[in-house]
């Protein structure tokens, strides 16, 4: 009797498994892309994440998300010299890597036509995540 009982449980958990995890391996599904604004604001740079305020708990790299206004899909960005796609909304997202020391410093440029701009962007100095061998 008991064995049934826990032959009929793993059956249940395999099922439930199975139904898990099917359902997220379904037909591919289309993304709607947005479409860029028929407007466009001046060129700007924008830091979304993270904001000045902070903390990166990272040690190796890091990430950061803005735009550049509005509809600037046609800007050029770099970052500390590396290329940056630009969304057609003018969004961008950036993996970037972190100095050794404690103080990141981003070059942010932005290009569009005739016009530039320029900023340094340095969030809150990142704390060194620990490994267990730095505990000793």
């Amino acid at each position: 009797m008991l064995n049934d009982s826990l032959r009929h449980m793993r059956l249940v958990r395999a099922a439930l498994f199975v139904a898990a995890t099917g359902a997220c391996a379904g037909a591919p599904r289309r993304v709607a892309v947005m479409p860029a604004p028929a407007t466009r604001e001046p060129l700007r740079i924008a830091v979304i994440y993270p904001d000045t305020a902070d903390v990166i708990q990272s040690h190796d790299s890091t990430f950061l998300f803005g735009n550049v206004g509005v509809g600037r899909g046609d800007a050029a960005l770099s970052i500390n010299g590396q290329p940056i796609p630009v969304q057609a909304n003018g969004a961008w997202i950036a993996w970037l890597p972190l100095p050794d020391d404690t103080i990141a410093r981003f070059q942010i440029v932005a290009r569009a036509g005739v016009g530039a701009e320029q900023r340094e962007f340095s969030p809150a100095p990142h704390r060194r995540c620990l490994d267990r061998y730095d505990e000793f």
